[in-house]
């Protein structure tokens, strides 16, 4: 709950509406900034170290003013003025610290005028305290300065070095070692400091991770980074100097050594490679239901579209290699297909709805079910023809003109679907059909090879006729002059 005192500044504070892309960053810093209100007067050096993160914070720069966020409920206004409370806590901690009070004061002057340029009223009598209290520690005698401690001096020097390396469990490890000569106090607050800086970098390196994901959502995108760029985009801090434990970063490793397989896999992969891989991108962004915040899960979102165009471009591989394929392995690219659709569709099954409609992922079932329609199928209708039949009436050629009529009106409305053994069959039943129907009316076979040469051109793409020698030497010369 925020604090009452800044309640004054309500009617007259300019409001300022959070993007939804910021959304979780904000609500994220509200907290921290309530906690170090309350803390003002109990604990005001935690509530500084707390504060400060609100300012390490990339995506959060609307600072001392209303701030509005949607919400699943609707839109809420918060009192956010962090530069007047890290004000506030500086000139508490000066009246308790002398050795550092020109310091602190000096912060709460510059916290303050900022929170007053951004129009906070309620900030105008704290920023003339803080320069009076300034203005009265210029007119004290300063006291004499104390004896440099080497020893500590260069202490500190080494433990800072460490920690400006990102060299944190290194820098506790000496806290550990050699601190134990300085004050209980003092050794206290390096050990949080160094915790404090670790989780502020994890925090740091887990947004541009996360914005990275964002921004990358194809798996062609992916293969097209340059090794070095995709270094930079999805760099982790090393595991060996971590003194703090997120469950996000454990999160992010998995996802990043998935990232790497998506690039190292060619475009529209085959189901051995694929479907693992899918089944795997799917297991992680389930994993991120936990990393729910007030409502939004950044983490489920951006894995997810990652997952469901990854699905997406290997149905539409598995269609596309399934026209070429022999009928057997064409019908297994089909049931894999269908085996990752399902697969995607049973893990959303296992979502919350609610949780849906707070963390969309835009995904399509009709554009999915369109994929799996591209995939070629068999023909049943051409495997009942039977051209013998229409000799063993009273009017073959009748019988011939109704089964052009019926294969050409196949041809017409299926072809493009059909797989490459119906195709074979249909255009080979064409071709005899109609050869055997104008060698009763008369042509010679010259003449109804010459009339049948745009079928033989379709004929030989998809691999020539089918046992061209099933009606007679005639028909099977026809066949043999089609080019």
């Amino acid at each position: 709950m925020l604090i009452a005192v800044l309640l004054a500044a309500v009617s007259l504070q300019e409001t300022e509406t959070v993007a939804r892309t910021h959304t979780l960053a904000y609500l994220n810093a509200l907290q921290e900034y309530e906690a170090a209100v309350g803390m003002i007067d109990s604990s005001p050096r935690q509530a500084l170290q707390i504060i400060d993160r609100v300012f390490d914070k990339p995506r959060v720069n609307a600072r001392d003013r209303r701030i509005t966020i949607e919400g699943a409920k609707g839109a809420r206004t918060y009192d956010f003025f962090p530069n007047q409370i890290r004000g506030r806590i500086r000139l508490v901690l000066a009246k308790s610290d002398p050795d550092n009070a020109a310091v602190l004061l000096a912060g709460a002057v510059a916290d303050l005028r900022a929170s007053v340029d951004a129009g906070v009223r309620s900030s105008e009598t704290l920023l003339t305290a803080a320069k009076n209290a300034q203005q009265r520690l210029k007119d004290v005698k300063p006291p004499e300065p104390p004896k440099d401690n080497s020893a500590e001096k260069a202490f500190r020097e080494s433990w800072q070095k460490l920690v400006d390396d990102r060299r944190w469990k290194s820098a506790k490890e000496l806290l550990d070692v050699k601190g134990a000569a300085l004050p209980a106090d003092t050794r206290k607050a390096l050990v949080r400091d160094t915790e404090d800086r670790c989780r502020r970098a994890v925090a740091q390196s887990l947004d541009d991770f996360l914005k990275a994901l964002e921004f990358s959502p194809r798996p062609a995108l992916l293969r097209q980074i340059k090794p070095a760029e995709f270094g930079r985009s999805f760099a982790l801090p090393p595991e060996a100097e971590l003194v703090v434990a997120v469950p996000e970063l454990d999160w992010a490793r998995k996802e990043r050594a998935l990232l790497e397989r998506i690039r190292e896999s060619e475009f529209q992969p085959k189901a051995d490679v694929g479907l693992p891989l899918l089944e795997d991108l799917i297991r992680l962004m389930l994993e991120t239901e936990a990393f729910e915040k007030a409502g939004e899960d950044w983490w489920f979102r951006a894995s997810g579209q990652l997952a469901v165009n990854f699905l997406e471009e290997l149905v539409r591989g598995l269609a596309v290699h399934s026209k070429d394929a022999p009928p057997g392995e064409g019908r297994r690219m089909r049931e894999d297909a269908e085996k990752a659709t399902a697969r995607w569709s049973e893990a959303l099954s296992r979502v919350p709805r609610d949780f849906l409609a707070r963390n969309p992922i835009h995904d399509s079932p009709k554009r999915l079910a369109a994929l799996l329609d591209e995939f070629p199928v068999d023909s049943a209708e051409v495997d009942k023809i039977d051209l013998n039949v229409c000799f063993l009436g009273g009017s073959p050629d009748l019988a011939l003109e109704q089964v052009i009529s019926d294969l050409s009106k196949i041809r017409d409305q299926q072809e493009s679907r059909l797989s490459k053994e119906s195709s074979r069959k249909l255009l080979t039943l064409l071709v005899a059909a109609t050869a055997a129907h104008e060698l009763l009316a008369g042509k010679s076979a010259e003449e109804v090879t010459k009339g049948l040469q745009e079928v033989g051109r379709s004929l030989a793409k998809v691999g020539g006729p089918v046992d061209p020698g099933l009606w007679g030497p005639r028909i099977e010369k026809i066949f043999a002059g089609l080019k």
